[in-house]
């Protein structure tokens, strides 16, 4: 599966119409974008995606332990209700960084950004301000 961005709701909003309309009566409550629409990735960028995934599935605790050597300063953005990067791990990746900054969104999941768009841009121009 490929991360399709704001263009869609949910990466399976069209088995979630189908399977929603009967609890939501006449009306759909989730829509896929039907102009402006990216071009199916193909199959090369597919399996490249699938393999990274994969390996990044495995649990592998220097992966985390190497982190605490950037010593940049970091922004680390998320929403409270991230399902895709469980909003605990974005505090998880604050505690190891040493120099991050960690800002979570109210109300929010994976497409924070979307939903704060403003607050989000505010952010990131007084991040790099310091």
């Amino acid at each position: 599966m490929t991360n399709r961005g704001p263009k869609t709701c949910s990466p399976c909003s069209s088995h979630a119409a189908r399977t929603a309309r009967p609890r939501a009566g006449s009306s759909c409550w989730i829509f896929t974008r039907q102009e402006d629409r990216d071009e199916p990735t193909d199959l090369f960028t597919r399996d490249a995606q699938l393999t990274a995934i994969s390996a990044w599935g495995v649990p592998d605790e220097s992966r985390l332990i190497r982190l605490a050597a950037i010593s940049q300063p970091t922004l680390v953005a998320n929403g409270e209700n991230d399902l895709m990067v469980p909003t605990e791990n974005t505090h998880l990746l604050g505690e190891v960084l040493p120099n991050s900054r960690v800002v979570i969104y109210p109300d929010a999941g994976h497409g924070f950004l979307f939903q704060y768009p403003a607050e989000f841009a505010d952010e990131v121009n007084d991040f790099l301000d310091h």
